[in-house]
């Protein structure tokens, strides 16, 4: 319980921002399972498509510290890796 009332308003700001982070990491998982997925089903154009959305997802997340720009950067190189695993592939 909050000792006073600044207290008490920071309460409902990290509860808020909780839930925004938390929202955001999910969409973040889900747009990283869905381009997993269109590699594993070897479509390519669907699979550029969304590698561009991951990486937008991710650089966002980054600046807005929600995940690290170190963690990022290494989602961002795994998964170019296997994109261009099936690309040369074909």
């Amino acid at each position: 319980m909050p000792n006073s009332q600044q207290a008490a308003r920071r309460v409902k700001k990290a509860q808020s921002a909780n839930m925004m982070n938390r929202s955001n990491r999910s969409k973040m998982r889900t747009s990283i399972k869905k381009f997993l997925v269109s590699v594993a089903n070897k479509n390519i154009e669907e699979a550029k498509s969304l590698f561009v959305q991951v990486q937008k997802t991710l650089d966002t997340l980054a600046s807005k510290r929600v995940i690290a720009s170190n963690a990022a950067s290494r989602y961002k190189k795994r998964l170019n890796a296997k994109l261009k695993a099936i690309v040369n592939a074909k």
